[in-house]
């Protein structure tokens, strides 16, 4: 024993505790490492989502890239993309894949660097491009459709501005 009293510990006592904070240190990182890969495949899952629309979504670049589109109300952008079944469909599995990526990053089951690095400025993009439609699909529904989304998009663009 080192000293008597209520703070004596021995030898034995002292490498126990080492023992059990080498371990401990050794399990969080372990813990950390496996929360990465969980995170990792998770968005490789994602990825492969965004991978099946990226067709798609040709269409509604097709849309948004016309010349008055930054003029046209809520409603008239709604319209244009909603005048086609493939560009609506474009539109809603983007809308859906953004707004699950943004409830992921809110979760916290998604990092938000690890989604701003493989999206980058992606996600702020395609809000930009699609805000009027989904802002006027907000209205008709009474609910914000894509809250997460647009979130999501601020908050990437902030982190890389």
């Amino acid at each position: 024993m080192f000293s008597e009293g209520f703070f004596s510990i021995s030898f034995e006592g002292l490498l126990g505790l080492a023992v059990t904070i080498v371990s401990v240190y050794f399990i969080v990182k372990q813990l950390r490492e496996t929360k990465l890969a969980t995170q990792m495949e998770g968005l490789l899952s994602v990825a492969e989502q965004l991978n099946e629309i990226a067709d798609l979504r040709e269409s509604l670049l097709e849309v948004v890239e016309q010349a008055d589109w930054h003029i046209l109300s809520n409603q008239e952008a709604h319209a244009r993309v909603y005048q086609s079944e493939t560009r609506k469909i474009a539109y809603k599995k983007t809308k859906n894949f953004y707004e699950l990526v943004a409830v992921l990053v809110k979760g916290k089951s998604l990092d938000r660097n690890l989604a701003s690095k493989y999206f980058g400025n992606s996600v702020a993009i395609w809000w930009r491009r699609l805000e009027k439609v989904t802002l006027h699909e907000s209205d008709e529904l009474n609910y914000n459709v894509a809250e997460s989304w647009e979130w999501l998009a601020l908050e990437l663009e902030k982190m890389s501005g």
